[in-house]
Protein backbone atom coordinates (compact mmCIF):
# COMPACT_ATOMS: atom_id res chain seq x y z
CA UNK A 1 0.00 0.00 0.00
CA UNK A 2 2.96 2.46 0.73
CA UNK A 3 4.23 2.26 -2.63
CA UNK A 4 0.66 2.50 -3.79
CA UNK A 5 0.40 5.75 -1.99
CA UNK A 6 3.52 7.56 -2.88
CA UNK A 7 2.70 6.57 -6.99
CA UNK A 8 -0.51 8.72 -6.45
CA UNK A 9 1.70 11.66 -4.30
CA UNK A 10 3.89 11.74 -7.45
CA UNK A 11 1.25 11.46 -9.68
CA UNK A 12 -0.51 14.97 -8.49
CA UNK A 13 3.02 16.75 -7.79
CA UNK A 14 3.41 16.35 -11.79
CA UNK A 15 -0.13 17.78 -12.50
CA UNK A 16 -1.10 21.53 -12.40
CA UNK A 17 -3.85 21.32 -9.83
CA UNK A 18 -3.74 23.27 -6.54
CA UNK A 19 -7.13 21.89 -4.69
CA UNK A 20 -7.99 17.88 -5.64
CA UNK A 21 -11.29 16.31 -4.60
CA UNK A 22 -10.98 12.85 -3.77
CA UNK A 23 -14.13 10.85 -4.46
CA UNK A 24 -15.74 7.25 -5.39
CA UNK A 25 -19.21 5.90 -6.36
CA UNK A 26 -19.55 3.94 -3.33
CA UNK A 27 -18.82 4.90 0.10
CA UNK A 28 -16.20 2.53 1.74
CA UNK A 29 -14.17 2.39 -1.28
CA UNK A 30 -10.80 4.09 0.87
CA UNK A 31 -11.09 7.99 0.40
CA UNK A 32 -10.49 8.83 3.85
CA UNK A 33 -6.99 6.44 3.66
CA UNK A 34 -6.30 7.80 0.25
CA UNK A 35 -6.16 11.38 1.58
CA UNK A 36 -4.80 11.06 4.72
CA UNK A 37 -1.66 8.23 3.45
CA UNK A 38 -1.06 10.46 0.21
CA UNK A 39 -0.58 13.64 2.75
CA UNK A 40 1.80 11.93 4.55
CA UNK A 41 3.85 10.69 1.70
CA UNK A 42 3.85 14.80 0.52
CA UNK A 43 3.91 16.17 4.10
CA UNK A 44 7.30 13.91 4.26
CA UNK A 45 8.68 14.65 1.11
CA UNK A 46 8.72 18.41 2.08
CA UNK A 47 5.46 19.43 0.46
CA UNK A 48 3.07 21.81 2.25
CA UNK A 49 0.07 19.89 2.13
CA UNK A 50 -3.75 20.86 3.80
CA UNK A 51 -5.76 17.73 3.85
CA UNK A 52 -9.42 19.59 4.48
CA UNK A 53 -12.29 16.50 5.51
CA UNK A 54 -15.69 17.38 3.83
CA UNK A 55 -17.26 13.82 4.24
CA UNK A 56 -19.88 15.39 6.32
CA UNK A 57 -21.39 12.03 6.51
CA UNK A 58 -18.54 10.03 7.81
CA UNK A 59 -15.33 12.70 9.02
CA UNK A 60 -12.44 10.42 9.99
CA UNK A 61 -9.69 11.56 8.99
CA UNK A 62 -8.53 13.47 11.87
CA UNK A 63 -8.90 9.63 13.73
CA UNK A 64 -6.75 8.61 10.90
CA UNK A 65 -4.07 11.28 11.83
CA UNK A 66 -3.65 11.11 15.42
CA UNK A 67 -0.33 13.11 15.18
CA UNK A 68 0.52 15.63 12.05
CA UNK A 69 3.80 15.21 10.29
CA UNK A 70 5.70 18.63 9.75
CA UNK A 71 4.42 20.54 6.91
CA UNK A 72 0.83 18.57 6.73
CA UNK A 73 -1.79 20.44 8.09
CA UNK A 74 -5.92 19.15 8.26
CA UNK A 75 -9.38 21.19 8.66
CA UNK A 76 -11.98 20.01 9.22
CA UNK A 77 -15.57 21.08 7.58
CA UNK A 78 -16.71 22.02 10.84
CA UNK A 79 -14.20 24.20 11.31
CA UNK A 80 -15.42 26.74 8.61
CA UNK A 81 -19.01 25.69 7.39
CA UNK A 82 -20.33 26.21 10.77
CA UNK A 83 -24.22 25.59 10.91
CA UNK A 84 -24.66 26.33 7.26
CA UNK A 85 -25.71 23.30 5.43
CA UNK A 86 -25.83 25.70 1.94
CA UNK A 87 -21.94 26.75 2.71
CA UNK A 88 -20.95 24.71 -0.59
CA UNK A 89 -23.46 26.72 -2.52
CA UNK A 90 -21.58 29.77 -1.66
CA UNK A 91 -18.82 31.43 -3.45
CA UNK A 92 -17.30 31.23 0.57
CA UNK A 93 -15.69 27.87 -0.08
CA UNK A 94 -14.24 29.35 -3.94
CA UNK A 95 -13.06 32.35 -1.21
CA UNK A 96 -11.54 29.96 1.10
CA UNK A 97 -9.51 27.86 -1.26
CA UNK A 98 -8.38 30.82 -2.91
CA UNK A 99 -6.41 31.98 0.21
CA UNK A 100 -5.38 27.89 0.91
CA UNK A 101 -3.80 27.62 -2.78
CA UNK A 102 -1.50 30.70 -1.79
CA UNK A 103 -0.15 28.78 1.82
CA UNK A 104 0.27 25.24 0.72
CA UNK A 105 1.47 23.81 -2.00
CA UNK A 106 -1.73 21.22 -2.66
CA UNK A 107 -5.44 20.79 -1.29
CA UNK A 108 -6.76 17.56 -0.78
CA UNK A 109 -10.21 17.38 0.01
CA UNK A 110 -12.10 14.06 0.93
CA UNK A 111 -15.93 14.14 0.06
CA UNK A 112 -18.08 11.58 0.37
CA UNK A 113 -19.03 9.48 -2.47
CA UNK A 114 -20.62 10.70 -5.70
CA UNK A 115 -23.89 8.45 -5.56
CA UNK A 116 -24.60 8.97 -1.70
CA UNK A 117 -24.48 12.46 -1.18
CA UNK A 118 -24.63 15.45 -3.58
CA UNK A 119 -21.31 17.02 -1.90
CA UNK A 120 -19.04 15.51 -3.91
CA UNK A 121 -20.75 17.08 -6.97
CA UNK A 122 -20.92 21.02 -5.72
CA UNK A 123 -17.49 20.47 -4.78
CA UNK A 124 -16.64 18.63 -7.86
CA UNK A 125 -17.02 22.03 -9.82
CA UNK A 126 -14.87 23.80 -7.20
CA UNK A 127 -11.78 22.59 -7.08
CA UNK A 128 -8.97 21.82 -10.15
CA UNK A 129 -9.07 18.32 -10.39
CA UNK A 130 -10.58 14.68 -9.42
CA UNK A 131 -9.21 11.46 -7.96
CA UNK A 132 -12.15 8.67 -8.79
CA UNK A 133 -11.55 5.81 -6.55
CA UNK A 134 -13.22 2.40 -7.77
CA UNK A 135 -12.91 -0.80 -5.64
CA UNK A 136 -11.99 -3.98 -7.10
CA UNK A 137 -14.68 -6.23 -8.00
CA UNK A 138 -17.86 -3.84 -5.95
CA UNK A 139 -18.38 -1.11 -8.64
CA UNK A 140 -20.24 -2.07 -11.51
CA UNK A 141 -19.10 -0.27 -14.73
CA UNK A 142 -22.52 1.49 -15.45
CA UNK A 143 -22.04 2.82 -11.95
CA UNK A 144 -18.99 4.22 -12.29
CA UNK A 145 -20.36 5.73 -16.00
CA UNK A 146 -23.08 7.06 -14.20
CA UNK A 147 -20.72 8.79 -11.54
CA UNK A 148 -17.97 10.00 -14.54
CA UNK A 149 -21.05 11.41 -16.21
CA UNK A 150 -22.36 13.44 -13.05
CA UNK A 151 -18.79 14.29 -12.30
CA UNK A 152 -18.48 16.02 -15.79
CA UNK A 153 -21.90 17.61 -15.74
CA UNK A 154 -20.62 19.56 -12.60
CA UNK A 155 -17.64 20.61 -14.78
CA UNK A 156 -14.70 18.70 -13.22
CA UNK A 157 -11.61 17.60 -14.38
CA UNK A 158 -10.87 14.09 -13.46
CA UNK A 159 -7.21 13.78 -13.41
CA UNK A 160 -7.50 10.37 -12.94
CA UNK A 161 -9.18 6.54 -11.41
CA UNK A 162 -7.72 4.84 -9.38
CA UNK A 163 -8.21 1.28 -8.40
CA UNK A 164 -8.47 -0.07 -4.40
CA UNK A 165 -8.34 -3.16 -2.62
CA UNK A 166 -6.77 -5.00 -5.76
CA UNK A 167 -5.19 -7.86 -4.70
CA UNK A 168 -2.75 -9.64 -7.41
Amino acid sequence: NAESYRAIAGFLMRQEAKSVLVTSTLSGEGKSATVANVGNCLAKAGKKILLVDCNSQSPVLSKLLTTLPDNLSLKSSGEFVGDSADFLLTDKLEKLLDKWKEEFELILIDSPSVQANADSLILAGKVDGIILLVENRRVSSEAISESNILLEQCGAKILGVVLTKYDK
